[in-house]
């Protein structure tokens, strides 16, 4: 779709209308949530990491994680390799 086009070539991405957005979702959580994301597009983020370089917490950013992935621009795996509890790491299409 048009948002992996974007990405791809580097534009920044459109503004999310709050109107868009389901209820409970908010547009400058969002943003923070994308900026956070954009800083190393390539990288597998953690939750928790996101977490933390937002300021957010991790149920809010798990909840916008989520929408996210539904909407394509996030895709998520499993981390088994983490000595313990295995861990969801996401990352941009």
């Amino acid at each position: 779709d048009q948002a992996v086009v974007d990405r791809l070539l580097g534009n920044p991405p459109a503004a999310t209308p709050a109107a868009v957005l389901p209820k409970g979702l908010n547009a400058r959580t969002m943003e923070t949530i994308r900026q956070v994301l954009d800083r190393n597009p390539q990288e597998a983020h953690t939750c928790e990491s996101i977490a933390a370089a937002s300021g957010l917490s991790r149920v809010t950013v798990r909840h916008y994680l989520n929408y996210l992935i539904e909407t394509g621009e996030l895709s998520s795996s499993i981390d088994y390799e983490t000595g313990g509890r295995p861990c969801m790491q996401y990352k941009i299409l």
